[in-house]
């Protein structure tokens, strides 16, 4: 029979367990206990209320070990665009001089967005990933040691000073029983999640520009603020492939980080290095002017007494070459003229100075302005206007022409697309074949090469997608491929052709089709059309390319200005040779050259804008010249590489290759010639009729169309 127990009574085993599980619930919530954290009242809540209302304010109350001198109005102008951007959001780039307080006023104004809940996820991007670091730890420092922000900020500081270095007890750390979620890396920071704090569970974090830019969506949350700080250093400001790059990382990937609809801020603090840098171009307005670019001086004004300024400068330096590397003599002299040394001048930080004292008893400097121009002797004057005036001088580097993208995108003609202007006499068109897509460009030019692109494009190849495309088995389809491409091109050309600004239709006089990759489908599409195209093949520098050489005599059908066209009898056709160094060249000096002139380049439309992807690819590649020591010595000339595709710049200078093909030269422009009487024969002996006459008489013996005929 069974024994049944009497309710309410345990054995000894069970009243055990109990014992144990109560006891170790007690020390659980007796060690919980301990480790809860209790957040004092705020020490002077009129001092914190002000500081929300006073950014200035704030910076100054909580941060006097940084802040010891009053703001100026350069350093002003950079706290109201900052606060500007953390409310308002937009883009500001802010080039100042080095060394005058930019990336901590930035760090002090991240530190208010946070502590005021306004900000919950700003970024700081730095040249580097080591930079980035800095700017992280930084900000750490600041919560961790300051004893102002535990004071008014105890939410917030609390937590964060509790850790006490030990960051692996953020994962038990409590308030009112609930864990405060705290991350304290050297990558990120997670503010301590607490009830009524402005701040809870906001973010912080770091990195270098080459870095994950991408991932720095963190659980859903996507940055709300970027400070870009110094991105320039000074090998990429040297290089044009890293300044390329490091401007499409912030125009694609950081400027990509907000959320569809959503506000993100981005505000650049910079010092201009040279005029190729990103600090240049975006604080340049006409190149990049959604950034509202600013440029600070800390000499405003130059002295009158430039006279004596140079004498001063002689002395510091003899007296430095005899070994008074403070230069006293030269200080003593300022001190006996300081005030007429002084007149005219203007500086915009009047604390910029060492007023310390020398072991003689006497001060380093009086003055900013002495500080200045101890800086110019010092350094000389290039390295002062670089580093403290964002001014570097002009260079006379004859190595490459310099030309930026908004070089190009702001010639526009203000022609609609596709309109072929009054003042042109042919159209041509250069087709850069590849095996996913055909790029063209369209060009109406006059008879001095000057000429309008008035549409380009790109034409889908439906190439097999499996394997690659050079694999054996993908050759024949890829032929076809490219010939179907190019056979929808003509005909679309053919049945639609080109408006004229006159009204009428005109269409392409000359089409050159790039033959140098898969020469078989663009042979078969030139003899299955009537006339007007050529294949082509460029000859140059570029990768593995044979460079452009003149034809020996009968090696070419008809030779031209750095253009050649030799008949190809085993395949019935004519080829273009074309020296490509020569006609990319004149694509960027057309961009360059005054409108209207000779050789001048303009594209269709309004809006800059509209051709930002054109542009991009016709700065793929610069002209470059570098002097070579030692053995083998001497002057290299090569195409330096911005970019991966350039298939619009092969296009342009192809489409203008074409055109010389059709008698168009440069030519001097001619000049206004007075009423005169009418010649003989009808025709005026000078003026723009007769150098159009000239140019139909040299178009109608064009070898080309003569060869058409």
């Amino acid at each position: 029979m069974e024994r049944r127990r009497k309710v309410g009574r345990n054995s000894p085993k069970e009243y055990f367990e109990q014992e144990r599980a109560a006891q170790a619930d007690y020390m659980s919530r007796k060690r919980a206990a301990a480790r809860d954290l209790e957040i004092p009242p705020v020490a002077d809540p009129k001092r914190r209320e002000r500081g929300r209302a006073d950014p200035e304010f704030y910076l100054r109350a909580y941060f006097p070990h940084v802040f010891y001198n009053p703001f100026v109005a350069d350093q002003r102008e950079i706290i109201g665009d900052g606060i500007a951007c953390i409310r308002y959001g937009g883009r500001q780039a802010v080039a100042a001089e080095r060394g005058g307080g930019k990336t901590s006023i930035i760090k002090g104004l991240m530190t208010w967005g946070l502590n005021y809940g306004i900000l919950k996820y700003p970024v700081a991007v730095a040249a580097s990933g080591p930079y980035a670091k800095r700017i992280l730890a930084d900000i750490k420092s600041e919560y961790e040691t300051n004893q102002l922000l535990l004071a008014d900020f105890p939410e917030i500081c609390v937590p964060i000073q509790a850790l006490e270095g030990a960051n692996q007890r953020a994962g038990v750390q409590t308030v009112n029983g609930q864990r405060t979620m705290l991350k304290w890396s050297g990558e990120l920071i997670q503010f301590p999640t607490v009830e009524g704090s402005p701040a809870s569970g906001s973010m912080v974090s770091t990195t270098g520009i080459d870095g994950a830019i991408r991932g720095l969506v963190y659980r859903g949350q996507r940055p709300d603020f970027v400070f870009l700080d110094d991105i320039d250093t000074r090998e990429s400001a040297e290089s044009v492939i890293q300044t390329s790059q490091r401007s499409r990382i912030i125009d694609q990937d950081i400027g990509g980080l907000a959320g569809p609809g959503e506000r993100m801020a981005m505000l650049m603090a910079c010092t201009i290095l040279n005029r190729r840098c990103i600090a240049f171009r975006y604080t340049d307005r006409d190149q990049m002017p959604a950034w509202n670019g600013k440029r600070q001086r800390l000499l405003v004004t130059m002295p009158k007494n430039a006279e004596s300024w140079a004498e001063y400068i002689q002395m510091r330096q003899e007296d430095q070459a005899k070994g008074d590397k403070h230069g006293r003599r030269a200080h003593a002299y300022y001190a006996a003229h300081r005030a007429e040394m002084d007149e005219g001048a203007e500086v915009s930080n009047p604390y910029r100075f060492i007023g310390e004292p020398l072991a003689d008893g006497t001060e380093q400097e009086l003055s900013t302005l002495e500080h200045c121009y101890n800086l110019i002797a010092d350094n000389g004057r290039g390295n002062f206007d670089t580093e403290l005036q964002n001014d570097p001088p002009a260079e006379s580097d004859p190595e490459t022409n310099n030309i930026q993208a908004y070089d190009i995108q702001k010639r526009l003609n203000g022609l609609d697309r596709g309109v072929i202007p009054s003042w042109s006499q042919v159209v041509t068109a250069y087709i850069d074949v590849h095996g996913r897509s055909l790029n063209w460009v369209v060009l109406a030019s006059d008879s001095g090469l000057r000429g309008a692109v008035i549409d380009y494009g790109v034409d889908v190849v439906n190439s097999p997608q499996q394997g690659r495309l050079n694999d054996p088995e993908n050759r024949d389809a890829v032929d076809h491929a490219i010939l179907s491409a190019l056979l929808t091109w003509r005909d679309r050309e053919r049945d639609y052709g080109w408006p004229a600004e006159t009204g009428e239709v005109k269409h392409a006089n000359l089409v050159l089709v790039d033959s140098g990759w898969r020469p078989d489908p663009v042979y078969a599409f030139v003899k299955s059309t009537a006339g007007g195209y050529m294949p082509s093949k460029g000859h140059g520098t570029g990768r593995g390319m044979r460079k452009y050489g003149e034809p020996r005599q009968g090696e070419a059908k008809t030779v031209g200005p750095h253009w050649n066209i030799s008949r190809l009898p085993e395949f019935g056709v004519n080829l273009a040779n074309i020296d490509v160094d020569h006609w990319k060249r004149t694509t960027h000096d057309g961009f360059l050259a005054p409108e209207s002139r000779p050789g001048s380049l303009t594209l269709f439309g309004t809006n800059p804008h509209t051709h930002g992807a054109y542009a991009v690819q016709v700065i793929a590649e610069v002209w470059t010249r570098v002097f070579i020591q030692g053995e083998g010595k001497g002057w290299k000339e090569f195409w330096d590489a911005r970019g991966k595709d350039n298939h619009y710049f092969d296009a342009t200078a192809g489409a203008i290759a074409a055109a010389s093909m059709l008698g168009a030269r440069t030519v001097e422009a001619v000049p206004p010639q007075p009423p005169q009487a009418a010649h003989p024969h009808g025709t005026p002996a000078h003026g723009p009729d007769r150098q159009k006459q000239r140019f139909l008489n040299r178009r109608s013996n064009s070898p080309w169309l003569r060869n058409r005929r």
